[in-house]
């Protein structure tokens, strides 16, 4: 398992922002539709509109 401080904007009918979470996940970010696949994970996790989260930058822990 992979562990990623990642840091995001969002956008929905209430207003936008930027946040920070760290997600574990069980390969390598290597390319975009991983990306993808946390922005939607975490709009989910959040309550966030779909098509709403813009991955800014990540960054992998040491382990």
């Amino acid at each position: 398992m992979e562990k990623y401080f990642i840091s995001y904007n969002y956008a929905n009918r209430t207003g936008s922002g930027f946040g920070c979470t760290q997600t574990l996940i069980d390969r390598k970010i290597t390319d975009i539709d991983v990306v993808r696949e946390i922005a939607k994970s975490i709009e989910k996790d959040y309550g966030f509109d779909s098509g709403s989260v813009i991955i800014l930058s990540f960054q992998r822990f040491d382990q």
